[in-house]
């Protein structure tokens, strides 16, 4: 969907690039910098995600699969409850159980999104991407049902 840029008085299409390195991002601005008609945004968790998306819906999402929490604060960290059900961390989470929700953010903050109740009028298209080489195919299948329509890696 296109939407009016009055700033700079075009139409453009909304990106959130969802991703705890800013590194990452900075790569995803250098190479899309030449089409104007693009507004990026970046969050670097799940929670600030969420917030972004209900507030300005984006186009398209491109969600890294890991956040380490040398770059997010563990409150800021989703994990899973013993009835399966997705929150945020607390200051009192098992470390263990966070080096384990590291390498499923992604997964977790797909989840999330999919939920939202905006998905249900306009399915936002997510990319879902990682720097890791995932042979098996595994995490796209994962990610896949989960509602990514693509994967890179």
């Amino acid at each position: 969907m296109l939407w009016p840029d009055k700033e700079r008085n075009i139409m453009s299409y909304r990106i959130l690039i969802v991703d705890d390195e800013v590194s990452q991002f900075n790569r995803y601005a250098e190479v899309l910098q030449a089409y104007k008609e693009l507004q990026l945004k970046h969050v670097t968790n799940g929670p600030d995600a969420i917030i972004e998306i209900q507030k300005n819906p984006p186009d398209i999402i491109f969600l890294d699969q890991v956040f380490n929490t040398g770059n997010v604060e563990i409150r800021k960290l989703y994990g899973v409850d013993i009835n399966g059900k997705i929150g945020e961390h607390d200051e009192d989470t098992n470390p263990e159980d966070i080096k384990n929700d590291e390498l499923k953010q992604g997964l977790y903050i797909l989840k999330m999104i999919r939920n939202l109740e905006i998905n249900t009028e306009r399915k936002i298209s997510i990319i879902f991407c990682t720097q890791y080489v995932d042979n098996s195919a595994k995490i796209w299948d994962e990610a896949n049902k989960c509602g990514a329509q693509d994967y890179i890696s």
